[in-house]
């Protein structure tokens, strides 16, 4: 076996920390949108994903497209929700229930 093919354990296990704070931090994030979202349409509000999104719940401004990389995306989106892969970007809601929403748009980055 090549030398340059070999990894210690040390580089190894700094390489799944990285992943695991990596992924920790996305996964934060996203929570943080589907608790939101989920407030909002619970306060009658909705909500629009970035362009491409699947339509997860709601509606969404999104143009289909039909590359393999956004059916691959779009199919695993549907499976374990938006929040993962897609921002919000537009929010609407009645005057009367706009107000209470108010708070949890703090947690949306892309609006």
């Amino acid at each position: 076996m090549r030398r340059y093919l070999r990894f210690s354990l040390r580089a190894s296990l700094g390489g799944v920390l990285l992943c695991g704070v990596v992924l920790g931090v996305a996964a934060a994030r996203a929570e943080r949108q589907r608790a939101a979202v989920a407030a909002i349409n619970r306060l009658g509000g909705t909500v629009a994903y970035e362009e491409g999104a699947p339509e997860i719940g709601g509606w969404c401004i999104c143009e289909r497209r039909s590359d393999l990389r956004s059916r691959i995306t779009s199919s695993i989106a549907r499976r374990i929700g938006g929040d993962y892969f897609y921002c919000v970007v537009r929010f609407s809601a009645y005057p009367e229930a706009a107000e209470d929403c108010l708070p949890y748009l703090t947690s949306l980055s892309g609006l």
